[in-house]
This record gives C-alpha cells, structure tokens and sequence, in this order.
C-alpha cells in the first residue's frame, strides 16, 4: 500500500499569515489560485496510492475539504477551529 502503508498522513493549506509568505519572498494575496494550480501535480507525483490528505483550513473551505479530500484540519492560526456550524458542513458534504 502505497508510500509507507497507513503510517503517513499530509495536511495541505494555502496558508493563513503574510509573514510566512514575506519570510519567502512569495505572493500572499496570490496563495488560494497558489495552491489551486500546485494541488493536481501534488496529487499526480503522489501517485494512485497516494497518503490520505486533509485539507487545513476554516470557513466555506471546510466543506471543500469533505468533497475534495480525505479529511479536515482545523485552523492552528485561530483560537476556534473554524465558524459555529463548519463541523456540521463537513459531514453533511
């Protein structure tokens, strides 16, 4: 089964603080079309059997991660895990 059998799991996040991305010299404002473009060839160089990935994030992304992902991480920036409600958005997507 895949790259280390059920022992690896990957959190993958457009990211929350401009100061990481000054710290890198990259585009802040530019991270969500960032990650969009880069997330296809993560999953294609990861391969079919590929480790589970959870999408981190908070908000309407929440529900993006029950589509699109193999689960959810809530945000570690924020003090709550994400709006009242979000839990119940992911499972029902």
């Amino acid at each position: 089964m895949g790259f280390c059998g059920d022992r690896l799991t990957l959190g993958v996040s457009p990211g929350s603080t401009d100061l990481d991305y000054a710290l890198l010299d990259r585009d802040y404002t530019a991270r969500f079309r960032t990650f969009r473009e880069n997330l296809p060839l993560l999953r294609e160089l990861l391969g079919p059997e590929r480790p589970p990935l959870l999408l981190g994030s908070r908000g309407a992304n929440v529900e993006r991660a029950a589509r699109e992902f193999d689960g959810w991480l809530a945000s570690a920036y924020r003090r709550t895990p994400s709006p009242p409600g979000s839990g119940p958005c992911f499972r029902e997507s």
